[in-house]
């Protein structure tokens, strides 16, 4: 009997030494992704430890399901690259079967792909064998499983799996990734509305079956729950994918995902939500995410922003709209110019305008106190507003009548008193080349008309602050200045200064210029008052906008679609945010403090410079990291008289507060230092005794003996919480010790210990090595009596380390000799471990207020950055820069010191006196997303996602 044929969806080839785990979860995914909960899989995946029945002929039988299967999925690391079965398997599919089916999901080492070779990057791909040289005509599919396989958790309730089996999932059921999702969350609905049915008919019942029906709803109650968690993770798998490049959407799916089921995911989610839009004050308009209206071949969508220079108003507007397919020009309905009070935060009223030109370049200008607005309109007019009383006073034309050709726009200037506008055009007469129109806006009478400019494209105008116009023409370095009033000109050359046309920036004042097409083939920046070459950088690969505002320290560039800051140097600062189609037009305030983009497909946004992750906090003192105590809690700074000034240091608002000084000098370990809550008492321990000072005076209070001098007393000691009683680590007990009368009131079992930032709770380490047993913890809170009442039992502990405790008690966090963090909850004894933050240099944690995270700091310098961990999965949340200085010394590697914040969140001391408040909860990330946004989903998104499980909107008011 002959054998039966058939096919498989998909083939998975991968390391037997290494991926088994990974392989077979990713079978297992594809094969439960989408599938209605009334049915078998509905794709079928070869694996060959799972597919295969007994065989004589193991490689015939495999190299047969290859010949049958579909897809090819490899999973690739480099165990994978050097393995000769996967290796033959790769071989056979190249030379038999369609490329365009070979889909890779990375779980070890790198892939890069190079658009010029056509062709994987193989001087930094580490992960394919060389059989896969030029074997794909285009870019092949990948996913990236690195972290997931670290981590190990192939659940497709965790976001990052499920997010990489769709993604795979998707060509083999030949749908989008999004129908994917669609179809899971259907198939999980119709669970639900099932359910529902048989509630409703057991309801009919209720006399008889109440018993029946009571677990009926229970079962509901229970889908919908799971239904809300599903829709949870997908929804936080969308933000995550949308945060790099649409931080506008990424902010409502993570509002949306943390509305429908707060869960690690989610908090992820909004974390990395707050990262991509940490520098965004406002998304003012969302984008169409799309490119496809055109009113002729070389116009696109228009959308343009305006800021005035003393950073009061926004003006912006956009062709950009539903209807926009329907129009035709001249427009028949009403266009507006959109306008934003940027100091109390509230829009202005709109202005009526005919409508704006095809070419998609219109330009719009403010003054400099946003009283005058200038725009292009269609019909080869500017349009002068007041912008106070919304009212078009001005509609100047040029001398021949166009200020612009077919596909080439007006560049205007205004005076910062708006009393004088420039406009350089192109006339419409061949080889005539640019023209110069300058206008009194008062009178509305011209002051030069149709001067030639020659033909040299690409003349950049500014008004500098005593009204006089600069024209510079870049491919020549002549600049020439006229005085408006007099209609005077005077003309001067900047020696060594060439550039090609299109490619100069001129700040709005006029004193700077930026030319991205320099002779040399590099970027300069110049001095234009003083004609010198100010710095000199590499060239980016495309710039879409360029802005030079009157600060001279910023620079603001778009270079696609992200927007970054730059600084004098050419150095780029930070990336203020990022859109999904290329930026258009910048505008920013004369000192940069406000900064708007808008991209070809509709969106605008607003940008300043306070981060949504945190603030930089007052120190005047400049109390550096090497000044705190190594337990986070007081501030330490030695006199030349040899006292010591000592600190609070957790104030998120006026940073570090003297409290005063006393009259020692600390210059061995040994000792530590603790404060009462009012700051009015300082406990001292050192060398077997402890004193009690008033900071305030510099005078000793009392003294008492507790150990040994020669014990060296580690960083353990606090007051608890009735400022009367503290609590210390002396040689093989913790006492607590009343400090009025020097009595130890009660003794503990320990050599280690911890107390919360609130001086409630406290953590006790035991070292049972010398008794051949674990290590054990026990927690302790204070009862408010003068005792300390244990609650729950000791968990043992593998590994020693600095501890922490939360405030709660709940959880505990020990940091190893590698710097990794175990996290402990107490009530259960269970333990993860995150995998370390990158280069840490401190062995110091931190909680958040609501105990669900922990921050431990990393790196130093420009690469310090701050790590947050999702405290009961010990998963990564967010890794967020902290923007330091270098240090001055390049061989030290001081590292940022963290303190737990009073108001919440944590402090983070620079070495350099930087001093940082960054926000670590839940909570303060989705207010600071609200704020930007309603977070409202589009209907299409909505159903998609969150039908029938009764989820509202997550910002209300």
């Amino acid at each position: 009997m002959p054998e039966r044929t058939y096919r498989r969806d998909a083939f998975i080839s991968y390391s037997h030494q290494q991926d088994v785990p990974l392989a077979q979860a990713l079978q297992r995914g594809l094969q439960r992704l989408g599938r209605p909960w009334t049915r078998r899989p509905t794709v079928s995946v070869f694996r060959d430890t799972t597919s295969l029945a007994a065989s004589s002929d193991l490689g015939g039988a495999i190299l047969k399901e290859l010949g049958r299967s579909e897809y090819f999925i490899y999973v690739a690391s480099p165990a994978a690259a050097r393995s000769r079965w996967v290796g033959e398997e790769i071989t056979f599919w190249i030379r038999n079967r369609p490329m365009d089916r070979f889909l890779i999901a990375v779980s070890d080492g790198t892939i890069a792909w190079d658009r010029r070779a056509n062709d994987f990057d193989w001087s930094r791909t580490t992960c394919l064998p060389d059989s896969m040289r030029r074997a794909f005509a285009r870019e092949p599919l990948w996913v990236d499983l690195t972290g997931v396989r670290l981590a190990a958790r192939y659940s497709l309730r965790d976001a990052p799996f499920r997010d990489a089996v769709a993604t795979l999932l998707a060509p083999l059921r030949g749908l989008t990734k999004d129908a994917v999702e669609s179809e899971d969350l259907r198939q999980r609905r119709t669970a639900v509305r099932m359910l529902r049915g048989a509630v409703a008919a057991l309801s009919l019942l209720l006399a008889t079956s109440l018993a029946a029906g009571g677990l009926a709803w229970q079962q509901r109650n229970e889908a919908v729950t799971r239904a809300r968690i599903s829709a949870s993770q997908a929804l936080a798998a969308r933000a995550l994918e949308e945060a790099p490049v649409n931080p506008a959407k990424a902010a409502s799916f993570a509002l949306y995902a943390d509305q429908a089921g707060h869960t690690g995911e989610s908090d992820r989610a909004l974390a990395q939500a707050v990262v991509a839009n940490e520098y965004t004050a406002r998304h003012v308009q969302g984008g169409a995410e799309g490119v496809n209206v055109h009113r002729g071949p070389n116009h696109g969508p228009m959308t343009r922003v305006a800021v005035s220079r003393d950073g009061g108003v926004l003006a912006y507007y956009s062709d950009y709209n539903a209807e926009a397919d329907k129009l035709d020009y001249p427009p028949t309905s009403q266009r507006y110019i959109h306008l934003y009070d940027l100091r109390v935060g509230k829009p202005l009223p709109s202005l009526p305008t005919k409508g704006w030109p095809d070419h998609g370049l219109a330009d719009l200008r403010l003054s400099s106190d946003g009283g005058t607005l200038v725009v292009e309109n269609y019909d080869n007019q500017l349009e002068v507003w007041d912008v106070r009383q919304a009212r078009l006073t001005r509609q100047l034309v040029a001398k021949n009548g166009y200020l612009f050709s077919a596909i080439e726009g007006v560049t205007t200037a205004l005076s910062g008193d708006g009393h004088w506008l420039a406009a350089v055009y192109h006339s419409s007469r061949e080889g005539e080349g640019e023209l110069l129109d300058v206008w009194d806006l008062t009178s509305g009478t011209p002051v030069v008309s149709g001067e030639s400019l020659g033909t040299t494209v690409g003349a950049a105008i500014s008004f500098d602050g005593s009204g006089r116009l600069s024209l510079m023409t870049p491919a020549t370095g002549q600049i020439r200045t006229l005085t408006p009033q007099s209609r005077s000109w005077s003309t001067r050359t900047l020696p060594g200064f060439r550039a090609k046309d299109y490619t100069t920036v001129v700040s709005a004042s006029g004193d700077r210029a930026l030319t991205t097409g320099s002779d040399s083939g590099q970027e300069e920046l110049w001095d234009l008052t003083q004609g010198r070459r100010l710095a000199t950088g590499a060239p980016r690969t495309a710039w879409t906008s360029l802005l030079l505002p009157d600060n001279s320290e910023l620079i603001v560039g778009a270079d696609g679609p992200t927007l970054s800051l730059y600084d004098s140097r050419l150095r780029k600062k930070r990336t203020l945010g990022s859109f999904s189609r290329d930026v258009t037009s910048v505008a920013a305030s004369g000192d940069g403090t406000w900064v708007a983009a808008a991209s070809i497909d509709g969106s605008i946004s607003l940008f300043g410079r306070t981060s949504r992750s945190g603030h930089t906090v007052p120190n005047g003192d400049g109390l550096t990291a090497a000044e705190i105590t190594s337990a986070g809690r007081l501030g330490t700074r030695r006199m030349k008289d040899g006292g010591t000034e000592i600190w609070t240091v957790d104030d998120p608002t006026k940073g570090p507060r003297k409290l005063g000084r006393i009259p020692l000098e600390f210059t061995e370990t040994g000792y530590d230092l603790a404060a009462t809550g009012d700051g009015t008492r300082v406990a001292l321990t050192y060398r077997g005794e402890l004193s009690v000072w008033d900071p305030r005076t510099g005078s000793r209070i009392s003294a008492s003996r507790y150990g040994t001098e020669n014990w060296v007393v580690p960083s353990a000691l606090s007051f608890l919480g009735d400022d009367f009683h503290v609590v210390l680590a002396a040689e093989h007990d913790v006492l607590v010790i009343d400090v009025r009368s020097g009595e130890i009131t009660q003794r503990l079992t320990g050599s280690s210990i911890a107390i919360s930032v609130d001086r409630k709770s406290l953590v006790t380490l035991t070292f049972g090595r010398l008794h051949d047993e674990p290590d054990k913890i026990a927690v302790w809170r204070w009862s408010g009596n003068g005792r300390v009442e244990q609650v729950g039992n000791g968990a043992t502990v593998e590994n020693e380390g600095s501890l922490m405790v939360s405030n709660d008690g709940s959880k505990v966090a020990l940091v190893d000799e590698d710097r990794r963090v175990s996290i402990i909850d107490v009530a259960t004894g269970r333990t993860v471990t995150t995998a370390g933050a990158e280069q840490p240099l401190a062995n110091y944690v931190v909680f958040s207020a609501d105990s669900l995270h922990v921050a431990q700091v990393s790196g130093d310098g420009a690469q310090s950055a701050l790590q947050i961990w999702d405290a009961s999965t010990g998963d990564p949340l967010a890794l967020w820069p902290l923007d330091l200085a270098e240090p001055t010394d390049p061989t030290t590697k001081d590292a940022p010191h963290i303190v737990s914040s009073s108001g919440g969140g944590v402090l983070v001391y620079a070495p350099d006196g930087t001093l940082l408040h960054r926000v670590i909860e839940s909570a303060p990330w989705r207010e600071a997303l609200c704020a930007l946004t309603p977070g409202s989903l589009p209907a299409k998104e909505y159903d998609r996602y969150l039908k029938d499980i009764g989820v509202s909107a997550p910002c209300r008011g």
